[in-house]
């Protein structure tokens, strides 16, 4: 009796074509989505950098502006406290560079709140603009400007000009701009992080920011 021919077809061989065929499409599939997940990551790091860039040119102007004011004030004080010819000098200079501060504010600023505004991902008038607008430059930067001014006319006559700072509590305003343009920058930080939340944004701005 003849011996019966086995079909070279078992499970095993058949298994191991299907490995064979399939290997290739798997691999391409898998390339395919790592590679895409690679530029996606890519694309996400060079949006998160430029909306870093821009936070940091706010804060750039938000500080300048700062700064300027707490060198004002501390050269009014001195002169008013030892008035003579080089100390007004000195005010002199520190409102100059201050005004140079308040200029490229309202040269600048808006320009960068509108590359905020991109990085928000709004095309309006953003909740980041009005608090800035409100909180920052009309409750804290304003009444300093009309305060300093007011103080450094009553320097050049030669009148006293500290009952007028402390009147419009300009070092209170100063140390106000401090812990508000530190809390909007912070906050700004967080969300072009995407780490920060609109809604503890606005908390910590109303709360930092308010007199």
């Amino acid at each position: 009796m003849a011996t019966e021919r086995q079909n070279p077809w078992n499970s095993l061989e058949v298994t191991k074509l299907v490995v064979s065929l399939t290997m290739p499409v798997c691999l391409i599939w898998i390339a395919i989505n790592v590679n895409g997940a690679i530029r996606e990551a890519e694309l996400e790091r060079v949006r998160v950098e430029n909306r870093q860039a821009a936070v940091q040119e706010v804060s750039r102007f938000i500080y300048e502006r700062r700064n300027r004011s707490v060198l004002l004030l501390s050269a009014i004080r001195r002169h008013e406290r030892d008035p003579v010819a080089e100390s007004l000098s000195e005010v002199i200079d520190r409102k100059k560079e201050y005004d140079d501060a308040y200029h490229n504010w309202n040269a600048s600023f808006q320009a960068n709140l509108f590359l905020v505004r991109q990085m928000l991902g709004v095309s309006t008038h953003s909740f980041f603009e009005h608090l800035v607008e409100d909180q920052l430059v009309q409750g804290i930067f304003k009444p300093l400007d009309e305060c300093f001014t007011n103080a450094y006319d009553q320097v050049v006559r030669q009148r006293r000009a500290t009952l007028l700072l402390d009147q419009c509590e300009a070092s209170k305003l100063v140390e106000l701009a401090l812990n508000c343009g530190y809390t909007i920058t912070d906050e700004l930080y967080q969300l072009s992080s995407n780490t920060g939340s609109r809604e503890k944004f606005e908390r910590n701005v109303r709360r930092y920011c308010s007199p």
